[in-house]
């Protein structure tokens, strides 16, 4: 099945037990809680897995757009994380200021896509569901502003090993448009 039986929800107070449902079984993005870019390096490292949970819940209880979440039925299937660019305390200062013609900047710094539907269209059906939701909660009207999706260079899988464009093939459909071969 792939990415036509999909809906698409924010992460609010009332679906943040989702994404942690998401998360559980899968240690790696759980370990992050989609934390790493919203947090100062220091600050990030000095949490538990736990309290990293505690402060993404924190966020949505207190009204911060964090992402959005990919459901087939009632299952949550997949993650985005997409917000206003100022919410990413970890990116450079340099990309967080705003310029005067920059009005409306959002940023994407993770998608988590349950392994058994990689590869099946549902990251890109998941990014077209994050910008449509940011143009319509302030990141402008199509055509007037900016959603920066961040480009991985170099990236290791922890428990393969394996580096570069082979520990990142798991979003396959955006990568292989891309020009990746695809992984069989």
């Amino acid at each position: 099945m792939g990415s036509r039986h999909l809906h698409f929800r924010a992460v609010t107070r009332e679906t943040i037990l989702d994404l942690f449902a998401l998360m559980e079984g899968h240690r790696t993005f759980a370990s992050c809680a989609c934390m790493r870019c919203r947090l100062r390096a220091a600050r990030f490292e000095a949490l538990s897995s736990r309290s990293r949970c505690d402060a993404m819940r924190g966020l949505v209880e207190g009204g911060s757009i964090v992402g959005i979440l990919a459901y087939r039925a009632d299952t949550p299937v997949a993650w985005c994380s997409i917000a206003p660019r100022d919410s990413f305390a970890a990116l450079p200062a340099s990309h967080r200021r705003a310029r005067a013609e920059d009005t409306a900047v959002w940023t994407v710094t993770c998608f988590w896509v349950t392994p058994a539907l990689r590869r099946r269209g549902v990251a890109s059906a998941l990014l077209r569901a994050a910008v449509e939701y940011a143009l319509t909660h302030g990141a402008g009207t199509e055509g007037d502003g900016i959603i920066f999706v961040y480009p991985v260079e170099d990236i290791v899988r922890i428990r393969t090993g394996e580096r570069g464009h082979d520990a990142i093939m798991y979003p396959g459909d955006i990568d292989e448009r891309r020009g990746g071969a695809k992984k069989k």
